[in-house]
């Protein structure tokens, strides 16, 4: 399954994955669907307490197991906001590693030619961080 998303001219696809696995378990919360897993290969150790042979996943909200009829999931719309500010994260570290060049450009240093390419980098990233921002803001506003 893949939901696209249309907006400012910029086209996404993401693609709804799910691990469903066959795993020995047990069912520890009906309501919910959460089990306990056996991880190793000692199938009749497993049986002997009571484990059966399920479908289960595990969680990318919680990083729990559930049975997989039952396990959370992140919505297409949540991953996006997700990938957006790890996105704005990365482009704010970029500003802080150059902020050096910034301090040496105001304090003389660096002449305004050799600046001025630092000075155009500097502004696209925050060009995108209001970008993703006011995404991120649209989104959660839905």
């Amino acid at each position: 399954m893949s939901l696209c998303w249309y907006k400012r001219n910029l086209f996404y696809t993401y693609r709804i994955k799910r691990r469903i696995m066959k795993k020995y378990a047990i069912i520890t919360n009906e309501e919910t669907g959460t089990v306990s897993v056996g991880i190793g290969t000692n199938i009749k150790y497993y049986e002997s307490i009571g484990m059966t042979l399920m479908n289960v996943e595990k969680s990318e909200v919680d990083y729990q197991w559930y049975l997989a009829e039952k396990c959370p999931h992140y919505s297409a719309e949540q991953k996006l906001v997700k990938e957006y500010k790890k996105e704005i994260e990365t482009l704010k570290q970029e500003l802080a590693n150059s902020d050096y060049k910034a301090i040496k450009y105001a304090e003389g240093v660096i002449s305004e030619e050799d600046y001025q390419s630092i000075k155009i980098e500097r502004q696209s990233w925050r060009d995108r961080i209001n970008e993703l921002e006011e995404l991120i803001k649209e989104i959660e506003n839905k």
